[in-house]
């Protein structure tokens, strides 16, 4: 087995090249104008070395790191960032822009908190299994709007709705429970029942120029 070269304690600190043969999760082996060595990555280096690439070293006695990544034959780059990391633009706005897609990916959580959130997309799909939504003031508009539910359970101080046309059809039972209940209607109101029940505590009235029964 080939043995690590070793750099003697004493020697000024320098700047080499090598290549990246392996990658040892922690450290890395290179091969380098004085021989292979071991080597980890510096704080500032993000991008992860691959098999292949050139990178920049620095020697200093035992001490060997790479300090950046210089030449890569493929296209794909991992930045790589141990521990907790903070991306944070003091005196700016921040954009992350890609032609493909971008992909956000936790195996905890993902949040975002701003002041104003603003999301454009000609097309959009959100699964969830468990959606909690709390706001105050919501305003939609849409051309078409589909909803199918199993079950829809609403509860409202006040509800107001003005439609066009409504139509609605109830395969089974349609029950209204309300302190009271009025209808008006501008043109003719039909009701058609194979069985109809009128009943009242008190009275039921009935008041039009014509009426006519049976």
């Amino acid at each position: 087995m080939e043995k690590l070269a070793r750099i003697h304690p004493e020697t000024e600190p320098f700047l080499t090249c090598g290549s990246v043969t392996e990658d040892l999760g922690g450290s890395f082996f290179l091969a380098t104008p004085h021989g292979r060595l071991e080597a980890r990555r510096a704080v500032s280096c993000l991008v992860r070395p691959m098999a292949g690439d050139e990178v920049l070293l620095s020697i200093n006695g035992a001490s060997t790191h790479i300090i950046s990544v210089l030449e890569r034959s493929g296209t794909e780059t991992e930045l790589d960032i141990p521990g907790q990391v903070t991306l944070r633009a003091t005196e700016g706005s921040l954009t992350l822009s890609a032609i493909g897609p971008i992909s956000l990916t936790s195996s905890a959580a993902v949040g975002m908190s701003a002041p104003y959130l603003q999301v454009q997309a000609q097309e959009g799909e959100v699964q969830i299994e468990r959606l909690s939504f709390v706001g105050r003031t919501v305003k939609s508009a849409c051309e078409a709007f589909s909803l199918a539910a199993r079950t829809i359970d609403q509860s409202a101080r006040q509800l107001v709705q003005r439609l066009g046309s409504a139509f609605r059809y109830v395969e089974e039972h349609d029950e209204l429970q309300a302190g009271s209940a009025r209808q008006l209607v501008d043109g003719t109101m039909v009701v058609q029942t194979r069985n109809t029940v009128h009943l009242a505590e008190q009275h039921i009235k009935l008041d039009a120029e014509q009426i006519h029964l049976g």
